[in-house]
């Protein structure tokens, strides 16, 4: 009794049928025919992925979780749904999985995703600390790659499954990057390099419950669904940004690929569960351009000029999300303080939550602002503008929606949602946990 979760993270419904229909997808074709298909509701209003798939994961809304933010999965008080069968003697292989945690004595391994922080004794630190150093320069904008970590990933994956034609396809995804100006095709060699090492593992464990989660396609439509779609939109694309009109069409392609070989791997024996959390839709709003991605260059220029308690070290996680860790409590609260306070008129600029020595930090301004504005702090003048802190990124062409698809193949319990109505996604940790005829390893309740 086997059980294969697929998250490939805020895929579109609509965007999959039409692939389908045009002959692009003809695995998701193969397994659409093979499955029952259900659409899935997110059941909160903030819709952030980190939020929705330890939803998923736990089975509890935002409300009892908490997991507002990347980087607090791992303080979650329920257990995830690998822990609970993990507990119960089976074993596990995890994938990606975003915002998870990796405890002491799980019956298997997890790779943590690619924004957690590498911890030197994982059996995964090399990949890791490849892939941290790949999204800290794309974040930084310099998409160079980064070679000092390079030698250490490539001993690591030639040793974990590396095939020669996934290097090989890596070597035509960065030819093509650099010759037609498109960064974006290097994450289908990471996704690439990522499926080898899930195969290995898969082959060395034989785990019950494997996760394998991709974000490809979710950064895509986040970032070029203007230039894919221009005529869905208010304002069409810069000139200089139409070369990426192929992006999102290139990013379900490759996913089909992982598709093929995954099915092919595991075999009709095995139950497959396709998912996507959540959806995406693209942003219309008539006159509007879309929601801001604001980014500080400079954080420690930003702790300078707020005035914050210097921090002793500063992480970067996502282009408007950071984290001040402090070397005490105190410290860390004024900071926080002070970051909740800076606005501009009514408008903070961010939202910051105190988790212990830790300040967790997204940005909160989403639509284009003057740069002149001075920023206040409270009500005192910074004595600073905003275009002296933070400028902008990008304009966001697609946005969340809280609807979801989730295909199942082979023996599973059906949800029963009702007829129309979508599957909360609260209930697909249970259901997990009833397909191997377990109970969770610890309250669902509290936060």
């Amino acid at each position: 009794m086997k059980l294969l979760l697929l998250e490939f993270n805020e895929i579109d419904g609509h965007l999959v049928e039409r692939g389908i229909a045009l002959g692009n997808l003809p695995t998701f074709a193969r397994l659409r025919a093979e499955a029952e298909c259900f659409e899935t509701d997110a059941g909160d209003s903030y819709l952030e992925p980190w939020v929705q798939w330890v939803t998923l994961h736990t089975g509890v809304p935002l409300a009892r979780h908490g997991a507002v933010q990347l980087a607090l999965g791992p303080g979650v008080p329920q257990p995830f749904v690998w822990e609970t069968l993990s507990a119960a003697g089976h074993r596990v292989w995890v994938c990606g999985a975003l915002n998870g945690r990796d405890r002491a004595g799980l019956r298997g391994a997890i790779l943590l995703d690619y924004w957690a922080p590498a911890v030197r004794g994982s059996p995964f630190f090399a990949f890791q600390r490849f892939v941290n150093a790949c999204v800290s320069r794309h974040i930084d904008e310099r998409h160079r790659l980064p070679w000092r970590e390079a030698a250490g990933f490539l001993s690591f994956m030639l040793r974990r499954g590396l095939r020669p034609a996934t290097m090989a396809r890596a070597a035509g995804h960065a030819a093509a990057a650099a010759l037609t100006r498109t960064p974006w095709r290097v994450v289908f060699a990471l996704e690439d390099c990522q499926l080898d090492l899930f195969f290995h593992e898969r082959r060395r464990l034989d785990p019950a419950f494997g996760v394998f989660f991709v974000n490809s396609v979710a950064h895509l439509q986040h970032n070029y669904w203007r230039e894919a779609e221009p005529e869905r939109f208010a304002e069409p694309p810069a000139a200089h940004r139409r070369r990426h009109a192929g992006a999102i069409a290139a990013g379900y392609r490759h996913l089909d690929r992982l598709l093929a070989r995954l099915l092919d791997s595991v075999g009709p024996q095995t139950t497959v569960l396709l998912c996507s959390a959540l959806g995406q839709e693209p942003y219309r709003q008539e006159g509007a351009r879309g929601p801001t991605l604001y980014r500080v260059d400079d954080l420690s220029a930003l702790v300078r000029a707020l005035a914050l308690p210097n921090p002793a070290s500063i992480a970067r996680h996502m282009a408007d999300a950071f984290t001040l860790h402090y070397a005490d409590e105190p410290a860390a609260r004024a900071a926080r303080d002070r970051l909740a306070a800076a606005r501009i008129g009514r408008r903070r600029l961010f939202r910051a939550e105190l988790r212990g020595k830790a300040v967790l930090v997204d940005g909160s301004l989403t639509f284009e602002s003057d740069p002149s504005e001075p920023v206040m702090v409270g009500d005192v003048p910074s004595g600073f503008r905003l275009g002296d802190l933070a400028r902008v990124g990008h304009h966001v062409g697609g946005v969340h929606h809280r609807r979801g698809l989730l295909w199942i193949r082979g023996r599973f319990p059906r949800p029963a949602p009702g007829p129309g109505r979508p599957v909360p996604l609260t209930a697909i940790a249970p259901l997990i946990e009833t397909f191997f005829d377990v109970r969770s390893a610890g309250p669902r309740e509290g936060s």
